[in-house]
């Protein structure tokens, strides 16, 4: 019979198993992995981030890691997850609250890629405000798509829903700083579907991180 896997830990920090004995990956992308952890200390699921070991060895990857997660750390908004925990030491890490709601790529599937017009503009309303928000931190988002963003019930929105995180999400490199101007470069756009007309609002980050143009 075969024996349970070593527990994978980072401090009090335990990365999650499914079912399969699989360590529980949220997405994986150019920069790193993330997982669903557990702090047990404060007997909370989380998600950790953790980079590519190789990637680590470069002075700049290291610098603009760090730097990524002490700036995400300073932004505290309703529609983006918290990083709550840095390793600034090997082995690198940083640790983010973890949302538990359903990802938007899925609601449109389930709606068959078709929102009300009321439910769309509220949607891209509370993008807009995320994302003003980490421009503030000098944060540019690279990959602003449906799967990277985590919605939950809240009665007091129009369409009945908050996008609660714009950081956790199936790509692992959802956030990242931007050190010029420009250095944008991943998905720029994001359509949502906009009701009975079946047109399409489109979002769109500039290159420069610091508008957001939403239409029909």
């Amino acid at each position: 019979m075969a024996s349970d896997p070593e527990p994978l830990r980072f401090a009090h920090y335990e990365v999650l198993r499914k079912a399969d004995g699989s360590l529980w990956e949220l997405g994986k992308g150019g920069m790193g992995v993330t997982y669903k952890a557990f702090d047990t200390k404060l007997k909370a699921d989380v998600v950790l981030k953790l980079p590519h070991e190789h990637l680590m060895g470069s002075e700049r990857n290291l610098r603009l890691f760090l730097r990524e997660a002490r700036a995400a750390a300073r932004v505290r908004h309703n529609n983006i997850a918290s990083v709550i925990h840095l390793n600034d030491e090997p082995p690198y890490y940083y640790v983010m609250e973890f949302v538990a709601g359903m990802p938007l790529d899925r609601l449109l599937k389930e709606k068959k890629k078709t929102l009300p017009v009321g439910e769309a503009l509220d949607i891209l309303d509370q993008i807009a405000a995320a994302l003003h928000a980490l421009s503030g931190a000098q944060i540019v988002h690279r990959d602003l798509k449906p799967a990277n963003l985590m919605l939950i019930a809240d009665e007091d929105r129009a369409g009945g829903r908050r996008i609660a995180s714009v950081f956790r999400g199936r790509g692992a490199s959802v956030a990242r700083l931007a050190t010029t101007v420009g250095e944008v470069c991943g998905l720029d756009a994001v359509l949502l579907a906009a009701g009975a007309t079946g047109e399409c609002a489109v979002v769109k980050f500039e290159p420069s991180g610091r508008k957001l143009i939403g239409y029909t």
